[in-house]
């Protein structure tokens, strides 16, 4: 095979390859239309809402179909939480640590 030949296959795999390598934010922007064909956008609106699903990025930090963590979160909590909170992960090494975070987590007073 010359070298000719193999540089046009390689041009066309790459915008393949770009898709699914990409970063789960990709779909982003579509993503609060997708979550709201099965989800009720009332179900959005609690006292807080978290940032990315205010601005339609539900795909920052879930997955949509499959996930092996709850809420079809891409990593477990706090993990995923503490990644984008780092004000929090340094919060959580002081001696002191807020109750409700300690024994159940990030999500629960939302």
């Amino acid at each position: 095979m010359s070298i000719a030949i193999s540089w046009p296959r390689i041009l066309a795999l790459i915008p393949l390859a770009l898709l699914f390598t990409a970063p789960p934010t990709f779909g982003a922007p579509r993503a609060s239309t997708e979550c709201l064909t099965c989800h009720d956008r009332a179900g959005f609106r609690d006292r807080y809402a978290h940032q990315p699903v205010a601005r339609g990025r539900c795909l920052a930090c879930h997955l949509p179909h499959v996930s092996r963590y709850a809420n079809l979160l891409m990593q477990p909590e706090p993990e995923l939480c503490l990644s984008c909170h780092q004000q929090v992960a340094s919060a959580l090494k002081k001696d002191y640590i807020h109750s409700p975070i300690r024994q159940t987590g990030c999500t629960p007073c939302r």
